[in-house]
């Protein structure tokens, strides 16, 4: 059933918890001053490694926007 709910929220900029994972790579790299991975995103959120390598496919987009 999860799965198919997932399915139909969209992935990257659009997902919930977007916003959430962007704060978190910025104070990740103030820490540890290494960017940000999506096995840390998966490890960190509970989240399967399809949805976290969107995930932090949109963070680098948006990094590189600034």
């Amino acid at each position: 059933m999860r799965s198919f709910i997932m399915s139909k929220v969209k992935m990257g900029k659009d997902d919930p918890l977007f916003k959430t994972a962007q704060l978190f790579a910025e104070k990740y790299y103030q820490r540890n001053r290494e960017k940000i991975t999506p096995t840390c995103l998966q490890s960190n959120f509970g989240i399967g490694y399809p949805r976290a390598k969107k995930l932090y496919l949109a963070i680098l987009e948006n990094e590189s926007k600034k």
